[in-house]
């Protein structure tokens, strides 16, 4: 998909505002029904975008790089810096433990992994170390596919495959792999699915308005399953109950999905899903300012306030999104962004 499809901007602009609200509510009901789907959304989506060109691995590596770790290893150095400096006082407001040796921190980001509380400068960039080992992944898939390997029938074993590996490690093997390449394996089954789907979903004939009955429909009973199966954390690899996690998260899944297709358009929402890789770097940052530093948001929020939180939560992204086109118009390589040629 080259052109911009509006209604995926839309959609991903709710992932967003649902990882979002995720860290700033802290703990609830709420927050166990955002981490059901967020993250699972956001591969989801990844799937559908997949590129299918064929180009040598060098070139897609590369390219990949530049998109996803390049923004995380900046954002990475700045988070370490900042938690030295800030990191004790935050985690006394919070009633948290600080990890506060940098040469630790910065020995965890080369690693990229979040177990045991190794990203506690930043946690969120997990996110981009796992999607870089999923690309890395569909993209000898989808080399094997072009290869005539299995067909059409390669993608669906892999999803079998990744949906057991990810049963092995959550409850038996519980390992620790270098960009959380274990989680990655429980990603991939949205991932794949997500580019599977992609081209029938786009093409979904029906009526608007049934669109929007039907996602809102699937949004509440999957929910409901999401409360009943308890706080999933995607990056410890805790989900409880494994079909009662996919049932709830695939259903919240398609109902946003049908919800973003009722929506349409949206300019606000549009510009909020082409900007969601400074929002996921940054976001932490004015979380924990109104978290720690703010009296009238501190009391609310660790009182799990949900208006507050939603307030904090829109204003963040705000913030991000201002900090997005200063750092676009210095040096959009920082978030992975192309310079655009005149």
């Amino acid at each position: 998909m080259k052109e911009r499809v509006r209604w995926i901007d839309i959609l991903r602009a709710l992932a967003m505002f649902a990882v979002v609200l995720g860290h700033t509510v802290r703990g609830g009901e709420v927050q166990c029904y955002l981490y059901s789907f967020h993250f699972a959304l956001f591969l989801f989506i990844s799937g559908m975008l997949a590129s299918e060109r064929r180009e040598s691995y060098g070139k897609f590596l590369w390219k990949d790089f530049k998109r996803l770790l390049v923004p995380y290893f900046v954002f990475g150095v700045i988070s370490v810096i900042i938690y030295q400096i800030f990191g004790a006082i935050a985690a006394k407001a919070l009633n948290e433990e600080f990890h506060g040796s940098i040469l630790t921190n910065l020995g965890y980001l080369l690693y990229g992994s979040s177990k045991n509380a190794q990203m506690e400068y930043n946690h969120p960039l997990w996110s981009l170390t796992c999607l870089f080992v999923c690309d890395n992944i569909f993209y000898f898939i989808r080399t094997l596919e072009n290869r005539g390997l299995s067909g059409r029938w390669l993608k669906p074993l892999m999803i079998a495959v990744f949906l057991l590996l990810g049963y092995l490690n959550s409850f038996y093997w519980q390992l620790k792999l270098p960009f959380q390449a274990e989680t990655a394996w429980v990603m991939m089954v949205f991932y794949l699915t997500g580019n599977l789907l992609k081209q029938p979903l786009a093409e979904l004939k029906l009526n608007r308005w049934l669109k929007l009955a039907i996602g809102l429909a699937l949004i509440v009973i999957s929910g409901a399953l999401g409360l009943y199966n308890g706080r999933v954390r995607y990056s410890a690899d805790v989900y409880n109950n494994y079909l009662l996690f996919y049932l709830s998260a695939f259903g919240s899944v398609l109902g946003y999905l049908l919800v973003s297709q009722w929506i349409g358009k949206n300019r606000v929402l549009e510009y909020v899903g082409v900007s969601t890789m400074a929002i996921l770097v940054m976001h932490k940052f004015p979380i924990l300012f109104f978290q720690t530093i703010v009296p009238f948001t501190r009391s609310r929020l660790a009182d799990n306030d949900l208006i507050s939180a939603l307030a904090v939560a829109v204003i963040s992204i705000a913030m991000c999104l201002a900090a997005d086109r200063i750092i676009t118009l210095i040096c959009p390589a920082l978030l992975g962004k192309r310079k655009k040629t005149s």
